[in-house]
């Protein structure tokens, strides 16, 4: 309708509509994929259709109600999407900063912050609204005009940015044909039993701090031995999980398919226990970091089931996706209701395999629900010898229960707070201690050999501080029971300095398999206090998602591994160049910390 009334506007409200759908629902998550191209599991090219076809959706959804709206009032609806639209997509390209993605922790913003950047919402969106009103009858052909164009323009840009992306990383390298599943995860052998618990980022500090805070657990742990002098040999998960299971070190030099493969190829660990007649069975978040190539050795390795587009679960997959585009897109203020971790998103984006009935269950609260209310431990005569590996959340920054592993009020502030991570821990040692439960009322439990440790300490600074120059120590959680122990004595601490690279002489030891040469160690048990001996450890400086890591470096631990003094570095560095995103070396000679080491 014309004249005095006004005209509906039904392209204005339409590309004001596709303009928001698009910038929040589309262009917003698959940027986040197309970014971490080799971290999930459903490839750029089987989901951009269909995502564009959901936001499309979307837009004409939105615009139907507005076109049915008198022409002033759709007009000012419109010029709402557009506002919001464009405040999310400054929020995305400009105000976001070195936000925390892919690992489920929470942006740590200020009160302060996060009020300025509700105003800066509030301006932009209420500038495009009173525009649009304020324009008049004889300007609202041009309004509308801008308004058009301005959609037109930011929906054209971003197309051509996320082409060049997919360019570059739409076709990410191939995934190994495996899938870790949770079959058998809580079967254990009548006879012998070596269980190694992997507790992700659970640093001796957090460990101490338990200890004071819980001294009862002393008691429940009896028999037990805990190494606080204890050295992990990579500083992150990746390439931690690998070398934990092979023993080989990583420099960063291949891609990670590339290692893995060679790892697991070159190690005689897996190869020796499997030879022995163990049944092996490894359980983690990330198939990526297992070789395809051992799962011959691995009772619960089967098929793989990611990549392609059949195997979605398309509501599932819209919700993570979604999920990932309000975290971007949103202010500060509602960012930490829509974190996520990139391993729930690869699980449950997918349908369950006709083999297996349910995925892993790698966050420790869901762990011990399987264990006591799902799946009861079971004993089987089918073999004698059983070596379990489960590498679980821990303390690592997202961890958000308490000592009860019941969900915990301050999460929001768990990356920061010592006494919460603590009580973290203690939860997860809860989650132990129902285990050892389970064990006992089997009547395995004096004959079983279980260690509990961690991928990796603390990866930055106690800062958060990402530097090629270690400030802070980082000390894996090292306890271990032994077979056949005396229970009645509380936990003892032993300042031996012990390593990861023990702990594959000990399982070996444990189940009476031949010695592979892993890790090159003794048994946990085989070194005495203050006895002299060199560890290294290799540290990587993690920027963002987005940039890569810069470079590793070698450090040498002389003595007490929880004194700093006693961290030395070696001199030796590799520029990284497993990841697409790795840093250039001009980047990596700006660093201060990269321009006196000799490579």
């Amino acid at each position: 309708m014309k004249g005095r009334k006004g005209r509906r506007s039904p392209g204005t409200i339409l590309l004001c509509s596709l303009f928001f759908t698009l910038t929040v629902g589309f262009f917003s998550p698959l940027e986040v994929v197309l970014l971490n191209a080799g971290d999930f599991y459903f490839p750029f090219a089987n989901v951009w259709w269909f995502q564009l076809a959901v936001s499309a959706a979307a837009a004409l959804i939105l615009s139907l109600p507005m076109i049915a709206l008198p022409p002033r009032a759709g007009r000012t609806a419109a010029s709402v999407f557009l506002g919001a639209g464009l405040a999310a997509y400054l929020q995305a390209m400009f105000l976001n900063g070195g936000m925390v993605t892919l690992t489920g922790e929470r942006m740590m913003i200020t009160p302060e912050e996060s009020a300025l950047n509700l105003a800066v919402w509030g301006a932009v969106i209420l500038t495009a609204v009173l525009a649009a009103a304020l324009a008049g009858k004889k300007r609202q052909k041009a309004a509308e005009g801008i308004m058009r164009g301005v959609s037109l323009a930011l929906i054209a840009m971003q197309a051509v940015a996320m082409a060049g992306q997919a360019l570059i990383n739409g076709t990410p390298e191939e995934k190994p044909d495996q899938y870790l599943s949770a079959e058998g995860e809580f079967e254990l052998s009548r006879d012998t039993n070596v269980i190694e618990f992997v507790l992700d980022t659970a640093d001796g500090t957090f460990v101490r701090r338990m200890l004071e805070m819980y001294p009862e657990l002393g008691e429940s742990l009896g028999g037990w031995v805990y190494y606080p002098n204890a050295t992990s040999t990579h500083s992150r998960t990746y390439p931690s999980i690998p070398y934990m299971l092979t023993g080989e070190v990583c420099h960063m030099d291949l891609p990670v398919s590339e290692y893995v493969n060679q790892a697991y190829e070159n190690s005689g660990f897996l190869r020796g226990l499997y030879g022995k007649g163990t049944d092996i069975r490894i359980y983690t978040w990330d198939p990526e970091l297992v070789s395809a190539g051992a799962g011959e050795y691995i009772a619960n390795s089967a098929g793989y089931r990611y990549g392609q587009f059949e195997n979605l679960n398309l509501p599932r997959l819209e919700e993570n996706l979604m999920r990932i585009a309000l975290y971007k897109s949103l202010p500060y203020a509602f960012k930490n209701h829509f974190q996520y971790n990139i391993v729930r998103i690869n699980q449950s984006s997918f349908r369950m395999s006709a083999e297996f009935n349910r995925d892993y269950s790698y966050m420790d609260p869901s762990f011990r629900d399987d264990l006591m209310i799902y799946d009861p431990m079971t004993v089987t005569d089918r073999y004698s010898r059983a070596f379990r590996f489960y590498h679980l959340f821990g303390t690592h920054p997202g961890a958000d229960w308490n000592e009860n592993l019941e969900g915990a009020e301050d999460a929001e502030y768990a990356i920061w707070d010592l006494d919460f991570r603590a009580r973290a821990l203690r939860g997860s040692f809860r989650m132990i201690e129902d285990y050892i439960g389970c064990m006992k009322e089997k009547g395995i439990y004096d004959r079983a050999t279980i260690i509990v440790t961690a991928d990796h300490g603390i990866s930055d600074d106690e800062d958060m501080e990402s530097s090629l120059d270690r400030k802070t120590v980082s000390c894996p959680v090292m306890m271990v029971k032994y077979a056949g122990c005396d229970q009645s004595l509380p936990l003892r601490v032993d300042e031996s300095p012990v390593a990861h690279e023990d702990i594959f002489a000990t399982v070996e030891e444990a189940l009476g398999a031949p010695v592979s040469g892993a890790g090159s160690g003794r048994p946990l048990n085989g070194y005495r206090e203050n006895e002299p001996r060199e560890r290294y450890y290799y540290h990587s400086a993690f920027r963002s998602d987005g940039e890569g890591e810069i470079a590793l470096r070698e450090y040498r631990i002389d003595g007490d591994a929880e004194q700093l003094e006693n961290w030395h570095i070696t001199g030796k560095w590799w520029p990284v160049r497993y990841s697409a995103n790795e840093i250039s070396d001009e980047k990596f000679e700006d660093l201060p910390e990269a321009k006196t080491a000799e490579p």
